[in-house]
Parts: structure tokens; sequence; C-alpha cells
């Protein structure tokens, strides 16, 4: 019927009106049949989307991962199951052609020659720069330095790695690059001024109040702004966000006061959050653990929600009093990481459906008995049981119930241990010289010294001390010799590190992040290692293991900065207790 129409209307017919779809009343193309009635491509995909198992966004599935779980387009383009090392670049890619060498990336389906980069010198692909025409390779592509003939940090387009030329320095045609009539750097021009100029023009009439001047808080947000490497991020980030450009001007002319306050009743508007990272970096607000006062906020939220008076006090007690104080008492001195502060929301919420299961059978901590706990826990009602153990030990030694969950002896790792695989990507990190230079020396602080995400991502350039010898970090209480290559390679990220930053005030942290003045996420971190094929459980699941079979816990604990219980459970797991072994003996 619907080729009869579109026959009829190609010959004249001008009656005849094709039909709308059902769903969503388009007069579309009909391609698809849904519940027996044809649709149009978009409500037929519509129909079949699911939650995705990875970014949990609803959407048409793609492709499932190894365990059949539904991925979307997205999530699927980025599956690990799906990258797979390139043999001719060495990046993890969706293979576009597989050869006899092995499989290959859409960038390398035509490979470019083999030469020496005209910036660094290796022997890679290179393709010819416009700018230049010297060859160059895919790292040098992309690497942003300190120019050594402006001093800007900008795009590498010439020169070498010790001395690095930005495009402005290696043009010499007149007219491609023009001076700017206020400041005299050269660049490209926006409105017959440089982009800094222009976003000085810019806040200056945003951060002005009702007199025309700016208030000292936000002169020095702009002075900040103004100050940063890229400004032109700063001017589109101002594009992009009309939240933001509204709340500047609330703050500059007093409509909205400068308070911590102002922002917690932001939340979760992204544009104030990054806002309030700008304002702590450039010194207009005091500085403080942003996730430990997310997660404040959340338990009160939480712990108002409660309708049982008793209960709510009790969970109050419990998280407020015993969980928050441990917390702040455990990070004393430094920030809160992400893991860290989901353990207390994930103890919380245990605690309150353990005490929902309570008063859903009509019991209190004090009626009731360990004939409950284990039937609870044999029918699999109490799913968090560590978590319930921890609060029932807690209320036992405050003397609110008389029941007791004895603790949960770790018996080692669950997985097994992989040390052929663990040295392998130890060698491709040290001798890849593809893999971002960051990413190289976070993953072998990871395979080799068996130090977390979180830990890795809160390094700073004061924890390393480099000379023309050696090269020493500090993991734990007692510094340590980095060795060869590693040393090398560290000490090239330090110095582009010193050379360059993203934002002002970012350049002490070895592995800066998006926000202004701080460090890369563990989240983030564990993201990029992920894409150049490392597990960071893994990996130093893998690592302890092995130095806790050369190394007593003593030394491990000041060495890699673990706690001394975790060293001596994990000399036991792998059978390197000598006071065991001489226990053994004695008995036989």
């Amino acid at each position: 019927m619907l080729l009869l129409i579109d026959h009829l209307r190609a010959r004249g017919a001008t009656r005849i009106h094709p039909p709308e779809c059902p769903g969503c009343r388009r007069t579309v193309a009909l391609v698809e049949y849904r519940d027996g009635v044809r649709v149009c491509h978009t409500c037929a995909g519509k129909s079949r989307e699911v939650e995705c198992s990875r970014c949990g966004k609803v959407r048409e599935p793609s492709a499932r991962d190894l365990q059949g779980r539904p991925l979307c387009r997205y999530c699927n383009a980025t599956d690990p199951a799906n990258l797979k090392p390139c043999v001719r670049c060495g990046r993890h890619r969706r293979v576009h052609a597989r050869t006899d060498d092995g499989p290959v990336c859409a960038a390398c389906r035509t490979p470019p020659p083999m030469q020496a980069c005209s910036i660094c010198g290796r022997l890679a692909h290179c393709e010819t720069s416009k700018a230049t025409g010297l060859p160059w390779c895919v790292p040098c592509r992309s690497r942003r330095m300190r120019c050594t003939g402006c001093s800007h940090v900008r795009l590498v387009r010439s020169g070498t790695i010790d001395r690095p030329l930005c495009a402005a320095c290696t043009r010499a045609e007149p007219g491609y690059w023009l001076s700017c009539p206020r400041c005299g750097v050269s660049g490209q021009l926006t409105a017959a001024v440089c982009k800094r100029c222009a976003l000085t023009d810019r806040l200056d009439q945003l951060l002005a109040d009702h007199t025309g001047a700016i208030p000292a808080p936000m002169q020095a947000l702009r002075d900040f702004l103004v100050a940063g490497d890229q400004p032109q991020n700063v001017s589109a980030w101002l594009n992009r966000q009309p939240r933001a450009r509204s709340l500047l001007s609330d703050l500059a002319t007093g409509r909205t006061p400068l308070t911590h306050d102002t922002f917690d009743a932001l939340e979760p508007d992204k544009a104030g959050r990054y806002l309030r990272e700008l304002l702590v970096g450039a010194g207009a607000l005091p500085p403080r653990d942003e996730l430990l006062a997310r997660l404040e906020r959340w338990l009160h939220a939480t712990i108002d929600a409660i309708p049982d008076p008793a209960q709510r006090h009790l969970v109050q007690q419990y998280t407020v009093w015993h969980l928050l104080r441990r917390l702040r008492r455990r990070v004393a001195g430094t920030h809160a990481n992400t893991n860290q502060c989901s353990a207390v929301r994930d103890q919380t919420r245990a605690v309150i459906s353990f005490l929902d299961l309570l008063s859903a059978n009509h019991l209190t901590l004090a009626t009731c008995a360990h004939t409950h706990l284990d039937r609870w826990l044999a029918g699999g009602q109490i799913r968090h049981s560590k978590a319930v153990g921890a609060f029932l030990r807690w209320a036992n030694a405050n003397k609110l119930t008389a029941v007791y969950l004895p603790v949960q002896q770790w018996g080692g790792p669950g997985a097994p241990i992989d040390g052929d695989r663990r040295w392998e990507i130890a060698r491709r990190l040290l001798h890849d010289h593809t893999i971002d230079l960051a990413d190289r020396v976070a993953g072998l602080l990871v395979v080799l010294y068996a130090q977390n995400a979180a830990d890795v991502s809160r390094l700073t350039l004061g924890h390393l001390q480099v000379t023309d010898d050696s090269v020493r970090t500090r993991l734990g209480d007692r510094p340590i010799e980095i060795p060869e290559p590693l040393a090398t390679l560290t000490r090239e990220l330090v110095t582009a590190r010193t050379r360059s930053h993203t934002h002002v005030g970012s350049q002490t942290w070895l592995f800066p992040g998006r926000l202004a003045g701080r460090p890369i996420t563990d989240g983030a971190l564990r993201d990029r290692l992920a894409r150049i094929g490392i597990h960071v459980t893994q990996a130093r699941t893998a690592a302890l293991f092995q130095l806790a079979t050369e190394l007593p816990a003593a030394i491990l604990a000041r060495v890699l900065g673990i706690d001394i219980k975790g060293a001596v459970r994990w000399q036991r797991a792998c059978a390197g207790d000598w006071t065991t072994y001489a226990a053994d003996v004695s008995r036989r």
C-alpha cells in the first residue's frame, strides 16, 4: 500500500496523502514494524531503547559486552574488549583491518613512511608539517609546550624538544600573523586585538559593578583568568555558559553573596561548580575539601528524609559521629578521594536498609537476636553484610544491641595473579613512545610500585627530587630512588610540567586536572589507563603480591605508603611471613 501511494504521488496525484507515523505523528518513511504496525526509523529505535550497562543512559543498544549486557553506541566505541593495540602506532583503537602482522586502526590503514621526527628525533611514522615541510610524528602534532620565542604555551610546530617553537614564531610570511596593537604580541587577532586582550575587555565589562569598578575578589578572578595560557578556552566557556555569565554579573554587583553557601545552593549546577573552582584557584574563595563537603550535604539530606525519629537519630549517630569523624581523622591535612566518600555513602545506605528490615519485622536493635541475623543472611535479605557487620559491632560497643557479627577476614586476592602480564605492561610503557608521557609514568607507578589511582593523581612536584644524577620520589615516609629508564621519563614529565600547564596554579601537580588548580581525579586517571590496557586493580594486586614476597611488611609500608596492617595481610597471603614459617618448622 505504501509503495502504491508513492507511485501515485510520483504520477501527480494530489488528493492522496502518505500516512503519518503512529508514534511521532510525522509524515516520513515508515520503514520498520513495531507491534505489527509500521513506524518510522526513529520510533522503532526508541522502542528498542534499554539502559546501557556502562553509562546508565537509556539508548538503543549497539552491541553487548562479554557478559551479554547491552552497550550503547558511544560505550561500544570505547569498550576495552573492542579496542586492540595497533601494530603500527601501538595505540588501543578499534580494529579497521587485519593484516599479517596484526590488527590495524583506521588512522594507520595507509601509514606514512618511517622517518626521524624533526622535533623529537624519534623514528616513527611521520607526516609532513604544513608549516615547515619537515616530518613530524603523531605525539608531536598534539604536543603543547612553552614556546622559546614568545614564551606562550602553544602547540609545537617546529624547533626541538629543548627549544620548541609555536606557529607564530615558525611562520615568516608577512601578514600571516599580526601584532596586537595593544600588547604587541603576535598572533591571530579577534576584533583588532589578540585573544588575551579581547578576553580582558570582556571580563572588565562583565565583572564591573554599578560604579564601573571591579570589586577586589572579582579583580583577583579577572587577573587569574587573563593570566592563563589559553585565553581562547575561557572565552569559549563564557560563550557556552550563559548561566556562568549571569552568576558572575550577580557576584560582581553584590546581588549574590560570594560565599560557599551560595554555590552549595546551586548544586548540582556544573557551571556553578566550575566557577567555584575558579574562584578558589584565584584566591577569591577560601579553599576547602569539596568532596567531603558534598558528602556532608548528602548525609544531612539522606538523614532528614528518614521518617522515623528514632531511626533518624540512630543513623545520624553512626554516620556523622562515627563514619564521618573517622574519615576526617584519616584525611587530616589532605583531601578525601572519591572511593572514600563512596564507601561512606554505601555504608549509610546499607545501615538504612538494615534498619528498614528490622522495622518490617517489628524489631529493634535491642530486640534483634542472632537467630534473626542468621535467617536473614541465609535468605539473602542482608546484601551488604560487611557494612551491616561494622554497624552492629559499633552498636554492640555502644551498648545498643547484644548481637554481633565477626569481622570478615581477608583471604587474599580473589583474581589470579599474572606476573608475566605485569612485566609485559611495564616493558610496553617504558619503550612505547606513542603513548602519552603522563600515562606512561602513571601506569609505571601503578605496575611497579603498587600505587592506587587516588595516590598517583595527587602527586605534586614537591614529592620528587630531580637532579642530574638521580630522581627520587616520596610515596610513603621514606623517599626512594627511581631507576632508569623510568627516571628519564619522570625527568621529562617534570620538565614538561614546569614549562607548560593548563591553568595558572596547577603547575605543582604532576598530573593536573581539568579544573583550575586541581589534580586529575582518580576516576579520570583510571579511565585513561584503561584506554591503554591497564586495569589499576589487577596491576596493583600483581605488584603488591610480588613486592610482599621480597620485602618485610614494615619496609613495604614505609616505602609505598600503605597501611602496616594491610602490608602484613599481603605478606601472609603470599606466604612471605617468616614467623609462620618458623612456627611450622618448630611443630615438625
